[in-house]
């Protein structure tokens, strides 16, 4: 899929952690653009991170889907006209597009 989409990590953690986990696994290679809460100072579901993700993706709402494990992050950024997918690792209620393990976005995509 990182051949056909453009990925970003749009995280709430801390600067160095986020580092160490996206050097640890490999991810750099697949997410270009690296939003973390703590250098942009805001939160999601802050309005702002979520339009410093679209600035720095060059890239209009409607042609992005976001997926988090938090029905609150999904609502704001459905707000600003992304399609948006539910991990749920949680168990959460929720009655839209939903995936359960990393192998599942490739079926609703």
């Amino acid at each position: 899929m990182a051949d056909k989409y453009n990925f970003a990590l749009l995280s709430n953690d801390v600067s160095d952690w986020s580092r160490y986990i996206t050097d640890y696994y490999k991810l750099n290679r697949y997410l270009p653009v690296k939003i973390v809460s703590a250098d942009v100072h805001c939160l999601k579901p802050d309005a702002k991170i979520y339009e410093i993700a679209l600035e720095r993706l060059r890239t209009p709402a409607e042609e992005c889907i976001f997926a988090d494990n938090s029905v609150k992050n999904l609502l704001a950024a459905h707000a600003f006209g992304m399609d948006v997918i539910l991990f749920n690792r949680d168990n959460e209620v929720y009655d839209g597009k939903t995936v359960y393990s990393f192998d599942e976005p490739a079926r609703i995509l």
